[in-house]
């Protein structure tokens, strides 16, 4: 499993920069740079729905639709730590895997 470090404040998920799901998925496919990828779990975080209540995962399960990333093996993301980040906070868009690397 890999180690996710989650900057997206605004998701639902996110619950002290871990994420409180058992699985997420980078997408991206053509993807050439970290901006061109995104959390495809991403969910708006509204006051009324928050993730209170779900238990932090630090460590999950990182499917990856990334073909050009060094890290995806088979579709499955192999780097031991990585950081989601985003620049707006509104939308699945606006997230990006900072640990893409092309290959």
């Amino acid at each position: 499993m890999t180690t996710l470090r989650c900057g997206v404040t605004d998701c639902n998920h996110n619950k002290q920069n871990c994420c409180c799901n058992i699985e997420i998925t980078v997408g991206g496919q053509e993807a050439e740079i970290p901006s061109d990828t995104r959390c495809k779990n991403f969910d708006y975080k509204y006051e009324a729905l928050r993730s209170d209540i779900r238990d932090i995962n630090p460590n999950l399960y990182i499917n990856c639709c990334v073909d050009k990333c060094i890290y995806n093996k088979a579709q499955m993301c192999t780097a031991k730590e990585i950081e989601v980040g985003n620049n707006l906070k509104s939308y699945e868009s606006d997230t990006q895997c900072n640990t893409f690397v092309e290959r």
